[in-house]
């Protein structure tokens, strides 16, 4: 009898350490933004060493699998300016803006910055401020996705998030 017992107790214990191992850690946050983007600046600026800057602006709509406990931007909208040096031949672009979520229950303010080619863009996010649900709202992460190609992008967030409870 005594053996069973032990070995339900380490069976549950296994049990609940397995569970909590596959769980998404505290405060991470992923959701993905949807829109459409259009340069504000063109033709481009010309720099030294033939490199080209311009500026576009892009809205849309977020998308996120929401559970308690977690910031969640679920059927918001948002809109970003973003800046552009591009090389006119070849390489990766740097990118960098500043994007505005928009939610029913507040606003929530990022800063981004990576790079981007015809096929991929990636790089970093971090929150800047937030208002309403959002007051408070610190920590950044990562970003992936798809640039406009005249038809829309996508682009997937993911990192730890908080905000004031």
């Amino acid at each position: 009898m005594k053996k069973k017992t032990i070995f339900a107790s380490v069976l549950v214990l296994l049990l609940l350490a397995t569970s909590t191992a596959f769980a998404c850690p505290p405060g991470f946050t992923e959701f993905t933004t949807t829109g459409v983007s259009w340069p504000i600046s063109w033709p481009p600026e010309e720099l030294p060493g033939g490199r080209l800057k311009y500026t576009a602006q892009a809205t849309g709509t977020v998308r996120s699998d929401c559970t308690p406990g977690e910031i969640c931007f679920d059927g918001a909208g948002f809109t970003f300016t973003e800046w552009i040096l591009a090389n006119p031949v070849g390489s990766k672009a740097r990118n960098g803006g500043i994007m505005t979520i928009t939610a029913s229950g507040g606003a929530a303010v990022f800063e981004f910055q990576g790079t981007a080619d015809a096929s991929s863009v990636h790089g970093t996010f971090r929150a800047l401020s937030g208002t309403g649900e959002y007051a408070g709202l610190s920590g950044g992460g990562r970003y992936e996705g798809i640039p406009d190609a005249g038809e829309g992008f996508w682009v997937r967030y993911f990192g730890r998030l908080s905000a004031e409870q």
